[in-house]
């Protein structure tokens, strides 16, 4: 939907590849600002901006127009909501970490980060 109809087989599966990899790329960098974020306002307010920065471009994807009718714009489009989700990723997994382990007492850590982790990794 977002790619030219008339590529050749491999093409279109790197062009894929590099669109949703790049997300994985700005998990650090997302990591970096929220992390910062969450220093300087507060963790509470840090995942909520996560949870927003999660939100926003899940949406956006859903309502992008294809290729026929924006061209190369919209892999250009698929590929800044991508990076905005990986922003997101990065730093709400220890967002919702520190978040969770600063609200119980340090005996429990073990327990409740496990539990944090552990839903990160079923989904």
């Amino acid at each position: 939907v977002f790619f030219p109809p008339n590529q050749e087989g491999h093409n279109a599966l790197a062009e894929s590849f590099a669109v949703f990899g790049g997300a994985f790329l700005m998990r650090p960098i997302g990591g970096m600002i929220l992390g910062y974020i969450g220093d300087s306002y507060g963790r509470k307010r840090a995942l909520e901006l996560s949870i927003f920065l999660m939100a926003f471009p899940t949406f956006a994807m859903g309502c992008l127009p294809g290729y026929e009718a924006l061209g190369g714009w919209s892999v250009v489009l698929l590929a800044l909501v991508r990076c905005l989700q990986g922003m997101s990723v990065g730093g709400q997994l220890m967002s919702s970490l520190v978040f969770t382990l600063e609200k119980h007492h340090k005996r429990d850590w073990g327990l409740y980060g496990s539990y944090v982790l552990a839903a990160a990794n079923v989904g």
